[in-house]
Protein backbone atom coordinates (compact mmCIF):
# COMPACT_ATOMS: atom_id res chain seq x y z
CA UNK A 1 0.00 0.00 0.00
CA UNK A 2 1.40 3.50 -0.98
CA UNK A 3 1.20 5.85 1.84
CA UNK A 4 -0.11 9.26 1.04
CA UNK A 5 3.13 11.70 2.66
CA UNK A 6 -0.22 13.85 4.15
CA UNK A 7 -0.78 11.33 6.97
CA UNK A 8 1.94 11.98 8.90
CA UNK A 9 0.83 15.44 8.92
CA UNK A 10 -1.43 17.58 11.46
CA UNK A 11 -4.50 15.58 10.72
CA UNK A 12 -3.28 11.97 11.24
CA UNK A 13 -5.90 11.98 14.11
CA UNK A 14 -9.44 13.32 14.15
CA UNK A 15 -12.87 13.13 15.84
CA UNK A 16 -13.81 11.29 12.52
CA UNK A 17 -10.75 8.58 12.72
CA UNK A 18 -12.34 8.12 16.35
CA UNK A 19 -15.93 7.19 14.97
CA UNK A 20 -14.64 5.30 12.16
CA UNK A 21 -12.27 3.16 14.57
CA UNK A 22 -15.13 2.12 16.93
CA UNK A 23 -17.55 1.09 14.09
CA UNK A 24 -14.81 -0.95 12.63
CA UNK A 25 -13.73 -2.35 16.05
CA UNK A 26 -17.48 -3.37 16.41
CA UNK A 27 -17.94 -4.74 13.06
CA UNK A 28 -14.60 -6.98 13.09
CA UNK A 29 -15.45 -8.43 17.03
CA UNK A 30 -19.05 -9.04 15.74
CA UNK A 31 -18.02 -12.63 13.69
CA UNK A 32 -14.80 -13.44 15.63
CA UNK A 33 -15.28 -16.88 17.32
CA UNK A 34 -13.89 -15.86 20.78
CA UNK A 35 -16.93 -13.26 21.40
CA UNK A 36 -20.09 -14.18 22.09
CA UNK A 37 -22.81 -11.80 21.59
CA UNK A 38 -26.39 -12.42 22.64
CA UNK A 39 -28.90 -10.17 23.67
CA UNK A 40 -27.75 -9.81 27.47
CA UNK A 41 -24.37 -9.71 26.39
CA UNK A 42 -24.32 -7.18 23.89
CA UNK A 43 -24.37 -3.58 25.83
CA UNK A 44 -21.52 -5.27 27.49
CA UNK A 45 -19.61 -6.27 24.62
CA UNK A 46 -19.93 -2.91 22.82
CA UNK A 47 -19.00 -1.10 26.36
CA UNK A 48 -15.66 -2.54 26.10
CA UNK A 49 -15.30 -1.75 22.33
CA UNK A 50 -16.20 1.73 23.43
CA UNK A 51 -13.63 1.38 26.11
CA UNK A 52 -10.76 -0.30 23.61
CA UNK A 53 -10.93 2.27 21.29
CA UNK A 54 -11.15 5.38 23.81
CA UNK A 55 -7.89 3.92 25.14
CA UNK A 56 -6.05 3.26 21.78
CA UNK A 57 -6.92 7.11 21.04
CA UNK A 58 -5.54 8.02 24.27
CA UNK A 59 -2.16 6.74 24.06
CA UNK A 60 -2.01 7.78 20.38
CA UNK A 61 -2.57 11.31 20.78
CA UNK A 62 0.00 11.23 23.45
CA UNK A 63 2.54 9.82 21.14
CA UNK A 64 1.04 12.11 18.66
CA UNK A 65 2.60 15.14 20.88
CA UNK A 66 5.79 13.57 21.27
CA UNK A 67 6.69 12.38 17.79
CA UNK A 68 4.85 14.34 15.26
CA UNK A 69 5.70 17.92 16.68
CA UNK A 70 6.55 19.67 13.51
CA UNK A 71 4.10 17.61 11.29
CA UNK A 72 2.64 20.90 9.92
CA UNK A 73 6.12 21.40 8.27
CA UNK A 74 7.04 18.78 7.66
CA UNK A 75 4.39 15.31 7.40
CA UNK A 76 6.16 11.96 8.59
CA UNK A 77 3.52 9.04 7.26
CA UNK A 78 5.85 6.42 8.92
CA UNK A 79 5.53 7.30 11.93
CA UNK A 80 2.33 8.01 11.89
CA UNK A 81 1.90 4.57 10.79
CA UNK A 82 3.75 3.57 13.58
CA UNK A 83 1.75 5.71 15.59
CA UNK A 84 -1.46 3.66 14.63
CA UNK A 85 0.28 -0.07 14.96
CA UNK A 86 0.87 1.03 18.61
CA UNK A 87 -2.47 2.35 19.16
CA UNK A 88 -3.55 -0.94 17.67
CA UNK A 89 -2.14 -2.95 20.08
CA UNK A 90 -3.52 -1.19 23.13
CA UNK A 91 -6.90 -1.46 21.58
CA UNK A 92 -6.40 -5.46 21.32
CA UNK A 93 -5.16 -5.62 24.71
CA UNK A 94 -7.46 -3.32 26.51
CA UNK A 95 -10.08 -5.46 24.45
CA UNK A 96 -9.03 -8.58 25.46
CA UNK A 97 -9.01 -7.87 29.48
CA UNK A 98 -12.41 -5.93 29.13
CA UNK A 99 -14.44 -9.02 27.19
CA UNK A 100 -12.65 -11.71 29.52
CA UNK A 101 -13.80 -9.59 32.40
CA UNK A 102 -16.75 -7.52 32.02
CA UNK A 103 -18.08 -8.78 28.37
CA UNK A 104 -18.64 -12.42 27.10
CA UNK A 105 -15.77 -13.63 25.27
CA UNK A 106 -11.89 -15.10 25.58
CA UNK A 107 -8.91 -12.44 25.80
CA UNK A 108 -6.58 -14.54 23.44
CA UNK A 109 -4.64 -11.30 22.90
CA UNK A 110 -2.29 -12.74 20.21
CA UNK A 111 -5.75 -12.76 17.64
CA UNK A 112 -6.73 -9.65 18.96
CA UNK A 113 -3.64 -7.89 18.25
CA UNK A 114 -3.41 -9.32 14.58
CA UNK A 115 -6.98 -8.60 13.86
CA UNK A 116 -6.55 -5.18 15.19
CA UNK A 117 -3.31 -4.55 13.22
CA UNK A 118 -4.42 -5.98 10.16
CA UNK A 119 -7.47 -3.89 10.18
CA UNK A 120 -7.61 -0.80 11.83
CA UNK A 121 -4.10 0.65 10.77
CA UNK A 122 -4.79 -0.03 7.03
CA UNK A 123 -8.42 1.80 7.68
CA UNK A 124 -6.43 4.48 9.43
CA UNK A 125 -4.20 5.57 7.00
CA UNK A 126 -7.19 5.59 4.87
CA UNK A 127 -8.94 7.60 7.32
CA UNK A 128 -6.43 9.86 7.98
CA UNK A 129 -5.40 10.61 3.95
CA UNK A 130 -9.16 11.73 2.90
CA UNK A 131 -9.62 13.78 6.69
CA UNK A 132 -6.36 15.68 5.46
CA UNK A 133 -7.81 15.73 1.97
CA UNK A 134 -10.79 17.70 2.79
CA UNK A 135 -9.37 20.06 5.49
CA UNK A 136 -6.13 21.22 3.60
CA UNK A 137 -9.00 21.78 0.53
CA UNK A 138 -11.14 23.49 2.69
CA UNK A 139 -8.56 25.71 3.86
CA UNK A 140 -7.08 26.13 0.57
CA UNK A 141 -10.31 27.75 -0.87
CA UNK A 142 -11.04 29.77 2.63
CA UNK A 143 -7.76 31.07 1.12
CA UNK A 144 -8.34 31.64 -2.24
CA UNK A 145 -12.05 33.47 -0.97
CA UNK A 146 -9.91 35.71 1.25
CA UNK A 147 -7.98 36.80 -1.48
CA UNK A 148 -11.10 37.45 -3.66
CA UNK A 149 -12.14 39.25 -0.76
CA UNK A 150 -9.02 41.60 -0.85
CA UNK A 151 -9.04 41.59 -4.62
CA UNK A 152 -12.51 43.60 -4.64
CA UNK A 153 -11.74 45.72 -1.41
CA UNK A 154 -8.73 46.72 -3.76
CA UNK A 155 -10.64 47.50 -6.49
CA UNK A 156 -13.23 49.26 -4.49
CA UNK A 157 -10.95 51.45 -2.60
CA UNK A 158 -8.98 52.47 -6.24
CA UNK A 159 -12.60 53.75 -7.40
CA UNK A 160 -13.44 55.85 -4.38
CA UNK A 161 -9.88 57.08 -4.57
CA UNK A 162 -10.67 57.97 -8.12
CA UNK A 163 -13.81 59.60 -7.31
CA UNK A 164 -12.61 61.82 -4.60
CA UNK A 165 -9.82 62.94 -6.87
CA UNK A 166 -12.55 64.03 -9.42
CA UNK A 167 -14.57 65.92 -6.66
CA UNK A 168 -11.64 67.42 -5.54
CA UNK A 169 -11.23 68.65 -9.26
CA UNK A 170 -14.61 69.73 -9.31
CA UNK A 171 -14.21 71.87 -6.13
CA UNK A 172 -10.93 73.91 -7.68
CA UNK A 173 -12.27 74.51 -10.24
CA UNK A 174 -15.42 76.15 -8.69
CA UNK A 175 -13.00 77.53 -6.42
CA UNK A 176 -10.74 79.53 -9.76
CA UNK A 177 -14.00 80.36 -10.76
CA UNK A 178 -14.89 82.34 -7.52
CA UNK A 179 -11.83 83.76 -7.45
CA UNK A 180 -11.60 85.12 -10.70
CA UNK A 181 -15.49 86.24 -10.53
CA UNK A 182 -14.27 88.01 -6.94
CA UNK A 183 -11.68 89.89 -8.56
CA UNK A 184 -13.97 90.77 -11.84
CA UNK A 185 -15.88 92.78 -9.33
CA UNK A 186 -13.19 94.42 -7.88
CA UNK A 187 -11.60 95.21 -11.46
CA UNK A 188 -13.20 95.80 -14.63
CA UNK A 189 -10.19 96.06 -16.73
CA UNK A 190 -9.68 94.50 -20.16
CA UNK A 191 -6.81 92.60 -19.12
CA UNK A 192 -8.49 90.87 -16.18
CA UNK A 193 -11.42 89.80 -18.41
CA UNK A 194 -9.27 88.26 -20.98
CA UNK A 195 -7.64 86.53 -18.69
CA UNK A 196 -10.53 84.96 -17.39
CA UNK A 197 -11.98 84.14 -20.84
CA UNK A 198 -8.27 82.04 -21.55
CA UNK A 199 -8.76 80.42 -18.26
CA UNK A 200 -12.19 78.96 -19.12
CA UNK A 201 -11.37 78.02 -22.16
CA UNK A 202 -7.66 76.13 -21.02
CA UNK A 203 -8.33 74.50 -17.58
CA UNK A 204 -12.50 74.96 -16.46
CA UNK A 205 -14.25 73.43 -19.70
CA UNK A 206 -11.37 71.16 -20.98
CA UNK A 207 -11.51 69.59 -16.69
CA UNK A 208 -15.57 69.60 -16.56
CA UNK A 209 -15.54 67.87 -20.33
CA UNK A 210 -13.00 65.42 -19.05
CA UNK A 211 -14.43 64.90 -15.88
CA UNK A 212 -17.44 63.86 -17.34
CA UNK A 213 -15.82 61.10 -19.86
CA UNK A 214 -14.08 59.38 -16.88
CA UNK A 215 -16.75 59.64 -14.24
CA UNK A 216 -19.04 57.46 -16.55
CA UNK A 217 -15.90 55.12 -17.38
CA UNK A 218 -16.13 53.97 -13.89
CA UNK A 219 -17.46 50.79 -13.70
CA UNK A 220 -19.80 49.40 -11.26
CA UNK A 221 -18.96 48.39 -7.93
CA UNK A 222 -17.89 45.19 -7.94
CA UNK A 223 -18.81 42.26 -6.20
CA UNK A 224 -16.92 39.14 -4.47
CA UNK A 225 -18.14 35.68 -6.74
CA UNK A 226 -19.71 33.30 -4.98
CA UNK A 227 -17.65 31.01 -2.67
CA UNK A 228 -16.88 27.57 -4.66
CA UNK A 229 -18.22 24.98 -2.66
CA UNK A 230 -17.77 21.26 -3.01
CA UNK A 231 -21.39 19.82 -2.62
CA UNK A 232 -21.92 15.99 -1.77
CA UNK A 233 -24.47 15.32 -4.37
CA UNK A 234 -21.58 16.39 -6.79
CA UNK A 235 -19.34 13.92 -4.98
CA UNK A 236 -21.79 11.41 -5.50
CA UNK A 237 -21.76 12.29 -9.36
CA UNK A 238 -18.49 12.12 -9.51
CA UNK A 239 -17.67 8.99 -7.44
CA UNK A 240 -20.02 6.39 -9.67
CA UNK A 241 -17.90 8.39 -12.76
CA UNK A 242 -14.16 7.96 -13.75
CA UNK A 243 -12.85 4.77 -12.39
CA UNK A 244 -14.97 4.03 -9.61
CA UNK A 245 -14.15 0.25 -9.05
CA UNK A 246 -10.60 0.08 -7.50
CA UNK A 247 -9.37 -3.71 -7.69
CA UNK A 248 -5.87 -3.03 -6.37
CA UNK A 249 -6.77 -0.72 -3.68
CA UNK A 250 -9.77 -3.13 -2.41
CA UNK A 251 -8.27 -6.46 -3.12
CA UNK A 252 -5.43 -5.34 -0.86
CA UNK A 253 -7.29 -3.76 2.00
CA UNK A 254 -9.22 -7.19 1.72
CA UNK A 255 -6.25 -9.21 1.84
CA UNK A 256 -4.08 -7.24 4.89
CA UNK A 257 -7.72 -6.98 6.80
CA UNK A 258 -8.08 -11.06 6.50
CA UNK A 259 -4.28 -11.99 7.98
CA UNK A 260 -5.99 -11.98 11.20
CA UNK A 261 -6.96 -15.52 9.50
CA UNK A 262 -3.42 -16.65 10.66
CA UNK A 263 -3.93 -16.78 14.68
CA UNK A 264 -7.84 -16.95 14.50
CA UNK A 265 -9.28 -20.53 13.55
CA UNK A 266 -5.43 -22.09 14.16
CA UNK A 267 -4.89 -22.39 11.21
CA UNK A 268 -1.23 -23.33 9.52
CA UNK A 269 0.83 -20.27 7.85
CA UNK A 270 1.17 -21.67 4.75
CA UNK A 271 -2.51 -22.38 4.81
CA UNK A 272 -3.76 -19.47 6.23
CA UNK A 273 -1.04 -17.79 3.78
CA UNK A 274 -2.81 -19.82 0.81
CA UNK A 275 -6.30 -18.55 1.89
CA UNK A 276 -5.10 -14.54 2.00
CA UNK A 277 -3.66 -15.01 -1.28
CA UNK A 278 -6.76 -16.63 -2.83
CA UNK A 279 -8.39 -13.45 -1.13
CA UNK A 280 -6.81 -11.18 -3.15
CA UNK A 281 -6.99 -13.04 -6.39
CA UNK A 282 -10.95 -13.07 -6.18
CA UNK A 283 -11.86 -9.69 -4.95
CA UNK A 284 -9.46 -8.68 -7.81
CA UNK A 285 -11.48 -10.49 -10.75
CA UNK A 286 -14.46 -9.84 -8.86
CA UNK A 287 -13.82 -5.54 -8.69
CA UNK A 288 -11.88 -5.41 -12.04
CA UNK A 289 -14.77 -8.00 -13.91
CA UNK A 290 -17.29 -5.09 -12.21
CA UNK A 291 -15.26 -2.32 -14.01
CA UNK A 292 -15.27 -3.77 -17.17
CA UNK A 293 -18.85 -4.46 -16.93
CA UNK A 294 -20.45 -1.68 -15.92
CA UNK A 295 -17.78 1.73 -15.99
CA UNK A 296 -18.79 2.23 -19.71
CA UNK A 297 -22.49 1.69 -19.49
CA UNK A 298 -22.30 3.67 -15.96
CA UNK A 299 -21.32 6.86 -17.11
CA UNK A 300 -24.65 7.05 -20.02
CA UNK A 301 -27.03 6.88 -16.99
CA UNK A 302 -28.53 9.21 -14.84
CA UNK A 303 -27.13 10.27 -11.56
CA UNK A 304 -29.68 8.67 -9.37
CA UNK A 305 -29.48 4.85 -10.80
CA UNK A 306 -25.34 5.48 -11.93
CA UNK A 307 -25.17 5.48 -8.19
CA UNK A 308 -27.21 2.78 -7.25
CA UNK A 309 -25.81 0.83 -9.97
CA UNK A 310 -22.37 1.43 -8.15
CA UNK A 311 -23.87 0.17 -4.44
CA UNK A 312 -25.62 -2.40 -5.77
CA UNK A 313 -22.53 -4.07 -7.55
CA UNK A 314 -19.89 -3.48 -4.85
CA UNK A 315 -22.53 -5.25 -2.32
CA UNK A 316 -23.09 -8.14 -5.00
CA UNK A 317 -19.56 -7.83 -5.92
CA UNK A 318 -18.45 -8.83 -2.34
CA UNK A 319 -20.78 -11.11 -1.50
CA UNK A 320 -19.55 -13.26 -4.55
CA UNK A 321 -16.48 -12.76 -3.54
CA UNK A 322 -17.29 -14.25 0.43
CA UNK A 323 -19.30 -17.28 -1.35
CA UNK A 324 -16.08 -18.24 -3.59
CA UNK A 325 -13.60 -17.79 -0.63
CA UNK A 326 -16.17 -19.53 1.70
CA UNK A 327 -15.97 -22.59 -0.61
CA UNK A 328 -12.51 -22.72 -0.90
CA UNK A 329 -11.75 -22.72 2.70
CA UNK A 330 -14.63 -25.62 2.89
CA UNK A 331 -13.48 -27.71 0.18
CA UNK A 332 -9.66 -27.34 1.54
CA UNK A 333 -11.07 -28.41 5.19
CA UNK A 334 -10.49 -24.83 6.71
CA UNK A 335 -11.94 -24.26 9.64
CA UNK A 336 -14.71 -22.13 10.33
CA UNK A 337 -14.54 -21.60 6.27
CA UNK A 338 -17.57 -19.01 6.97
CA UNK A 339 -16.36 -16.58 9.30
CA UNK A 340 -13.49 -14.52 6.91
CA UNK A 341 -16.19 -14.33 4.50
CA UNK A 342 -18.39 -12.50 6.14
CA UNK A 343 -15.84 -9.77 7.17
CA UNK A 344 -15.30 -9.41 3.59
CA UNK A 345 -19.37 -8.95 3.34
CA UNK A 346 -19.42 -6.41 5.73
CA UNK A 347 -16.05 -4.30 5.27
CA UNK A 348 -15.85 -5.01 1.22
CA UNK A 349 -18.65 -2.95 0.23
CA UNK A 350 -17.94 -0.07 2.81
CA UNK A 351 -14.01 0.14 1.58
CA UNK A 352 -15.51 -0.01 -2.33
CA UNK A 353 -17.43 3.07 -1.11
CA UNK A 354 -15.29 4.92 0.31
CA UNK A 355 -12.65 4.47 -2.28
CA UNK A 356 -15.36 5.76 -4.94
CA UNK A 357 -15.98 8.58 -2.72
CA UNK A 358 -12.52 9.56 -2.25
CA UNK A 359 -12.50 9.87 -6.13
CA UNK A 360 -15.06 11.62 -6.41
CA UNK A 361 -14.22 14.25 -3.69
CA UNK A 362 -10.57 14.54 -5.38
CA UNK A 363 -12.31 15.62 -8.51
CA UNK A 364 -14.77 18.46 -7.03
CA UNK A 365 -12.32 19.98 -4.79
CA UNK A 366 -10.09 19.94 -8.32
CA UNK A 367 -13.13 21.57 -10.01
CA UNK A 368 -13.78 24.20 -7.03
CA UNK A 369 -10.36 25.12 -6.77
CA UNK A 370 -10.36 25.94 -10.16
CA UNK A 371 -13.36 27.92 -10.58
CA UNK A 372 -12.08 29.99 -7.16
CA UNK A 373 -9.02 30.42 -9.23
CA UNK A 374 -10.73 31.86 -12.16
CA UNK A 375 -12.78 33.93 -10.39
CA UNK A 376 -9.69 35.35 -8.72
CA UNK A 377 -7.86 36.06 -12.12
CA UNK A 378 -11.06 37.72 -13.06
CA UNK A 379 -11.16 40.02 -9.73
CA UNK A 380 -7.05 40.44 -10.44
CA UNK A 381 -7.29 42.07 -13.19
CA UNK A 382 -10.54 44.21 -12.63
CA UNK A 383 -8.32 45.77 -9.73
CA UNK A 384 -5.07 46.07 -11.90
CA UNK A 385 -7.43 47.88 -14.20
CA UNK A 386 -8.86 50.10 -11.83
CA UNK A 387 -5.59 51.23 -9.96
CA UNK A 388 -4.63 52.02 -13.23
CA UNK A 389 -7.27 54.20 -13.71
CA UNK A 390 -6.33 55.78 -10.77
CA UNK A 391 -2.98 56.94 -10.88
CA UNK A 392 -4.11 58.01 -14.67
CA UNK A 393 -6.32 60.49 -13.21
CA UNK A 394 -4.35 61.65 -10.63
CA UNK A 395 -1.00 62.39 -12.99
CA UNK A 396 -3.94 64.18 -15.65
CA UNK A 397 -5.48 66.22 -12.75
CA UNK A 398 -2.12 67.27 -11.61
CA UNK A 399 -1.08 68.71 -14.93
CA UNK A 400 -4.22 70.57 -15.01
CA UNK A 401 -4.02 71.80 -11.60
CA UNK A 402 -0.86 73.23 -12.03
CA UNK A 403 -2.44 75.18 -14.72
CA UNK A 404 -4.61 76.51 -12.53
CA UNK A 405 -2.32 77.15 -9.82
CA UNK A 406 -0.49 79.56 -12.30
CA UNK A 407 -3.32 81.14 -13.82
CA UNK A 408 -4.48 81.55 -9.60
CA UNK A 409 -0.77 83.13 -9.52
CA UNK A 410 -1.31 85.76 -11.97
CA UNK A 411 -4.83 86.67 -10.48
CA UNK A 412 -3.21 87.37 -7.51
Amino acid sequence: MIINPRVGGPNALSWVAFWVVLAASVIVNLPDRYTTWTLASSWRNLLCNVIAVAAMFGVMWVLKALVLRDAAVRPRPWRAVGIFAVGAVVRALVLAALLATIGEGEAVPAFRIVSSLTILVPLLVITAGLVDLLRTSAAHRAALQAEAADLVAAEEAAQASTAGLQESAIARVRALLLEHLEAIRGDRSTALEADLRQDVEQVIRPMSHRLFVEETRLAPAPSAPPPARVRWSDVWRSASLGRPFRPVALASFLAVASLNALVNFNQSAPRGLLYTVAEWVLAYAVVTLLGRLLTGPMRRMRVGLRTATLVVASIGGMVLVAVLLATLIDVSGGAAAWRVPIAVMLLGPIVAWALAIDQGFRTQVAAADAEQATANAGLRVAAALAGALRRDEERRLSRALQIRNRFAGDVG
